[in-house]
């Protein structure tokens, strides 16, 4: 059993591996409010030394992000620093290991470092920009690490998205975003974290996904007509994200897993 703390468990994925992970290991949680175990914001350097001068822990699970919401659109150049000062801070203090929930959007055209698709310098505060900039420091200062991009998350309870809106409030689509847009069950996000924990996974970044060729138009027009919904988008182009051998999750299940979300959707 191994003592683990979890950044961001309030949020949708941390709270999903809080309670899918405390039957094997020690769990503690850190955030803003009382319904953690430790309560510290990440963006205070003094406190977070003090913090882990105190408290030691065998594995961080970092979850913790602000993201951009419903009221502001623009992901803001503050809020772009704040995400990296909070990875930045907690490394300073602990390099020990971590499992960093990364994106899937650091392959979007407006992310600022090479990976193999157009690259925008303009744009530095950018959501994905900041997801790069954390696994960057993460690579350089962390004995043991594991960086997992993830996909939209769909589940139990999720209540928020462009899937959600299309299911639930009957929203049709009037213009498809630029970038690709993939999506993931939560409950395929335990096997690399804890195949990481248990050692038999090794340091890298890892992208995880369904290994069909997929659009949003596969996605969208599927849940209209799960729906019974009278609409239909133009064919778009089909995606597949650069997938690790060892997570591409077998194309039966993305249906499948697609279908019991949306049906699911009260």
């Amino acid at each position: 059993m191994k003592k683990i703390l979890i950044t961001g468990a309030n949020g949708y994925i941390g709270s999903f591996l809080k309670k899918k992970l405390k039957h094997k290991h020690n769990i503690k949680t850190l955030g803003r409010d009382k319904k953690n175990d430790y309560i510290i914001d990440l963006s205070n350097t003094k406190k977070v030394k003090y913090f882990f001068s105190k408290l030691k822990f065998d594995c961080i699970i970092h979850c913790a992000a602000k993201v951009p919401g419903k009221k502001n659109k623009v992901f803001s150049k503050q809020s772009y620093f704040v995400n990296h000062l909070f990875t930045k801070n907690i490394i300073k203090n602990h390099n020990k290991s971590i499992i960093f929930i990364s994106s899937t959007k650091v392959y979007n055209n407006s992310a600022r470092v090479g990976y193999p698709f157009p690259i925008e310098v303009n744009n530095a505060s950018d959501y994905a920009s900041s997801k790069i900039l954390s696994e960057n420091l993460i690579i350089n200062k962390v004995h043991k690490y594991l960086i997992l991009r993830v996909p939209s998350v769909i589940g139990p309870d999720v209540k928020n998205g462009l899937l959600y809106k299309t299911v639930n409030k009957k929203f049709t689509l009037k213009k498809i975003p630029k970038d690709n847009w993939c999506l993931i069950s939560i409950q395929h996000l335990l096997n690399p974290i804890e195949s990481f924990i248990e050692g038999t996974l090794s340091n890298g970044i890892y992208n995880i996904g369904y290994n069909i060729d997929y659009s949003f138009s596969n996605i969208l027009n599927y849940a209209y007509k799960l729906k019974n919904i009278k609409y239909k988008i133009d064919t778009t182009k089909k995606f597949r994200l650069f997938l690790d051998k060892r997570f591409k999750i077998n194309k039966k299940y993305f249906f499948k897993d697609l279908k019991n979300y949306i049906l699911n959707i009260k």
